[in-house]
């Protein structure tokens, strides 16, 4: 008889531990699935999953930490009515942001020159790959003259040109150092530049 009770006694136990982890998943689900649908405030997301965590504690790997990082962003990100905007809201936001840019930024304003292969044409085997060829790895240009350009290259130096590009002048050559990786036009100053190299 006393056996009978126990196994009774575990079966209860066995129970109701299976229904408060059913309970605690779909809690934790849930908030989840709230989250993702996009149509609830985040409020009432906070709300729920705030008694998930009730049931399953705040602890190391209860997921209460992501969960609060969430709330930080989505607390500062919601609109008047206390939700998340869309993905596809962001989106055309970026469209609309890259056409407006287009349209008006220095994109708009850039005439479109043709282009002619200088060379070189060929290599051979004892002069190394591609002979005089060198790359270009950064180039700004004046907001308020676009005739005037610099240009640096990865071991060519700093280079201006105030004729959109017809010729040249090298700026750099009386240094040590002619990497060049980042070039910058002061805004105030058209005449101060900037350049980022590798020491």
């Amino acid at each position: 008889k006393k056996l009978l009770k126990k196994n009774l006694f575990m079966k209860k136990i066995a129970l109701l531990s299976a229904f408060l982890m059913f309970a605690s998943f779909t809690y934790s689900q849930n908030y989840h699935d709230l989250i993702a649908e996009g149509t609830h405030t985040v409020e009432y997301i906070v709300e729920i999953a705030e008694r998930h965590f009730d049931t399953v504690g705040r602890g190391r790997g209860t997921g209460y930490k992501p969960f609060r990082r969430w709330q930080y962003f989505a607390e500062r990100a919601m609109d008047e009515t206390g939700k998340l905007k869309s993905p596809e809201f962001y989106y055309n936001e970026l469209q609309n942001y890259n056409a407006r840019i287009n349209d008006e930024g220095l994109a708009a304003r850039t005439v479109v020159g043709t282009w002619e292969d200088m060379g070189p044409t060929y290599w051979n085997a004892t002069a190394g790959w591609n002979p005089g060829v060198g790359r270009i790895t950064s180039f700004a240009v004046d907001q308020n003259n676009l005739n005037h350009i610099i240009a640096g290259a990865n071991t060519g130096g700093v280079w201006k040109s105030l004729d959109g590009g017809s010729t040249w002048s090298v700026l750099t050559d009386n240094l040590a150092n002619i990497d060049v990786y980042a070039l910058a036009i002061d805004p105030l100053n058209s005449q101060t530049y900037y350049w980022g190299s590798t020491g």
